[in-house]
């Protein structure tokens, strides 16, 4: 593939030829040209006009949300517009006063990003609402979408919102036509009833908005097939080979190796370091998808989300935190791990809370680390009005940091969101 970071010396050259000469003949009389020639002509400016237009494409300007969403730098986000993987849209329909405009979209590993701009009359307000109904029509097998908000509008208005339509990625979707349906906005309200929280849901806004659109392209995978050992907590994973793309990192090996180490990689992955040294740290961010198999040679593999994009021609290696960085693996008694509350159970290991921690444990090894110690967070155990919320809890009840001390936890024990006497501690945007 032939990308060009800026616009071509060629075509600068061409163009400010075709200027000039035009400059030099706006004295001197017009000229019959014969047919060759008119053929010829018209060729060379066919030329020109489409050479400006892949240009054009190519230089497209990132709207902020979108490189906040996905962790793009502006640098990469050239590039990715370069390689087709960004696209601008220009597509915008209208229904019952609102019109939804689509901005543009990126091809991701596990979904295709769609930025979405919303106007609608006053008194609709955009921060509150939701589309009852989304989904997606196509003839390559995506129908799921989910459709919010944009978490990073900068004008926090509710005129942004972000589509997801999620993608299999045995299948190649390049250049496939899809339309996005979404019907009726709505908004819920939280009322309580008796012990329970109930949503009641009240339409403002009566239509259907049908946008078509032709995906991106995939991205290139950069394969390094190089066997190593990775000491992943007190895990020794044998890694047979690595790919990485824009936005993910694939670790190949042993199915039962792999299974058995996945919780720890998010608690020891440092960052990642570039060929010329230069070194992304990645602290928190990072989700470690359930393993799987490749569609095509059946080897097995855990894929890393990267919350920061990277540049795979300057990707040099994963780096791993030093053992000093990490909780020390220690034991519990049978007693001891049987008054714990377990917040979930998963491919040989456990996410419990003691009251105070919450602690990963590995039933296999019979050993575990502390994760996060709440009392160092602000905690009062005296207090006694803490929620403890297991993985995707907390998005879907009515509870905000004036509840109380709220706690929520995700896969490998991380922690999600925190709100302890009203301060947020941390929040992992791309849960």
């Amino acid at each position: 593939m032939k990308i060009y970071k800026n616009v071509p010396e060629q075509f600068h050259s061409q163009f400010m030829d075709t200027i000039n000469t035009i400059e030099e003949k706006q004295e001197k009389k017009y000229h019959r040209y014969g047919t060759k020639r008119m053929i010829l002509l018209v060729a060379v400016l066919v030329l020109v006009l489409s050479t400006i237009t892949v240009s054009a494409a190519y230089i497209f300007k990132w709207n902020q949300a979108a490189l906040n969403w996905l962790g793009v730098s502006e640098e990469l986000a050239e590039q990715l517009n370069q390689e087709g993987i960004a696209k601008q849209e220009h597509v915008a329909v209208s229904a019952a006063g609102v019109e939804i405009s689509a901005i543009q979209s990126v091809m991701t590993d596990d979904y295709c990003y769609v930025l979405l701009s919303v106007s609608a009359p006053d008194q609709v307000p955009l921060d509150e609402v939701l589309f009852r109904e989304t989904y997606v029509e196509s003839d390559v097998g995506i129908e799921s979408c989910v459709v919010n908000h944009a978490l990073y509008d900068t004008e926090d208005n509710g005129h942004l919102w972000e589509a997801l339509l999620y993608i299999d990625d045995a299948v190649d979707y390049s250049g496939a036509d899809v339309v996005i349906v979404l019907q009726d906005l709505e908004r819920g309200d939280w009322r309580a009833e008796g012990d329970e929280t109930l949503v009641i849901y009240e339409t403002l806004v009566e239509g259907e908005w049908r946008i078509p659109l032709t995906l991106p392209s995939e991205s290139e995978i950069l394969e390094i097939n190089q066997e190593r050992t990775m000491q992943i907590g007190h895990h020794e994973v044998n890694i047979k080979k690595t790919e990485v793309t824009p936005f993910q990192i694939r670790l190949y090996g042993d199915e039962e190796e792999l299974k058995h180490a996945i919780h720890y990689v998010i608690q020891w992955v440092s960052g990642i370091v570039y060929q010329d040294g230069t070194f992304i740290e990645e602290d928190t961010g990072i989700t470690v998808r359930n393993g799987r198999s490749n569609q095509d040679t059946g080897e097995y593999y855990i894929a890393l989300d990267w919350p920061t994009a990277i540049d795979i021609r300057q990707y040099a290696d994963m780096v791993l935190k030093e053992s000093e960085d990490m909780s020390v693996p220690r034991t519990w008694s049978e007693d001891e791990l049987n008054q714990m509350d377990i917040l979930q159970d998963r491919c040989g290991h456990k996410i419990l809370f003691d009251g105070t921690k919450i602690i990963l444990w590995d039933e296999k090894c019979e050993v575990g680390i502390d994760i996060v110690d709440l009392v160092e967070l602000g905690y009062d155990v005296n207090s006694g009005d803490l929620i403890l919320l297991g993985p995707g809890g907390l998005a879907e009840t009515g509870y905000d940091e004036n509840d109380g001390n709220i706690v929520e936890v995700g896969p490998g024990g991380r922690l999600i969101q925190a709100f302890i006497n009203g301060e947020k501690h941390y929040y992992d945007v791309m849960y």
